[in-house]
Formats: C-alpha cells, sequence, structure tokens
C-alpha cells in the first residue's frame, strides 16, 4: 500500500483536487481501514521526495525563518565547497604543457587529489552565519528600496 511520509505527516504541496492532500491535513496520521486498504485515493499519485522537501522547506521558511535561511546557506556553501574541490582536485594530464605536473613532487599530487571535509565544514558554518546576516540584510534592503521607490515614484508623478 502506499503511505504518507512519517516525516511530515501534516505538510503536503496543495494540488487542484488533491483528495489525499485534504485527507491528511484532515486526520494528522490516517490508518488504514478494512474498506479501503490504501491511505490515499489510487487515482492521485502521492507526493514525491521532492514536493514533501519543498513543502517541509516552505513550512520552515514560514515559521522559521532565521534558522531555515541559515540552514539553507549554510548547504549551499557546502555544496559549493564540494564541488571546488572536486573541479580543483583534478589532476591534469602530463600531456599538456600549460599543465606540467613534472616540478611537483607524488606525495604533492597525492595531497592536492584528497578531499578536505574539514574545509566542506568550514564552509558550511561561514554559511550558518552569512545565512541570518543576509536575511537581515534582504529585511533592512527590502524596506529601503520600498521606501525609497515610493518617494521616487511620488516626486516624478508631481
Amino acid at each position: 500500500p502506499i503511505r504518507p511520509s512519517t516525516a511530515f505527516p501534516s505538510l503536503v504541496v496543495h494540488r487542484q483536487g488533491a483528495h489525499w492532500s485534504q485527507s491528511l491535513r484532515k486526520h494528522k496520521c490516517p490508518t488504514r481501514s478494512r474498506k479501503n486498504r490504501s491511505y490515499f485515493d489510487l487515482n492521485q499519485a502521492p507526493p514525491t521526495v521532492v514536493e514533501e522537501i519543498a513543502t517541509a522547506y516552505a513550512f520552515g521558511l514560514e515559521h522559521y525563518p532565521f534558522p531555515t535561511q541559515s540552514a539553507t546557506a549554510g548547504i549551499f556553501a557546502a555544496i559549493g565547497d564540494i564541488l571546488a574541490q572536486s573541479t580543483s582536485n583534478v589532476v591534469p594530464p602530463k600531456s599538456d604543457p600549460r599543465n606540467s605536473l613534472e616540478h611537483v613532487s607524488g606525495a604533492d599530487v597525492v595531497a592536492a587529489v584528497a578531499y578536505n571535509p574539514e574545509r566542506t565544514l568550514h564552509y558550511f558554518l561561514k554559511g550558518l552565519g552569512g545565512g541570518i546576516l543576509w536575511t537581515c540584510w534582504f529585511n533592512v534592503a527590502d524596506y529601503w528600496s520600498t521606501s525609497l521607490t515610493q518617494q521616487v515614484t511620488a516626486f516624478f508623478s508631481e
């Protein structure tokens, strides 16, 4: 049988005609009855993992904006570092004279190729703090830009 997510049973993506979403909102943890052996209307697909993550993220942004945005910035900083390390740690071929490694010892090549999780953790923690700073900055900038736009519009419309 198709089962709802146990992580976020009351968080669902709202779609047109989502019968299962209404039943999930009505009953926090739906139970199986003898008459209906499945949790959802089989004509309506259950939420995908991406939909559940998006719904949980939207819930977090609405109810816990600072921790959610901080965690988001930390995760993206860590992903960015992982991508940077994976592309910069590729050893160029020796056949290319511009990328010659003849002056580098074997130990340096091994060290250059190794992934550094401590560096990723460092960037993750930077992202956590940066996420809070950016959240505060964008709230202030949004207020200032809205106020300034209204003043400029009022000035030029007179």
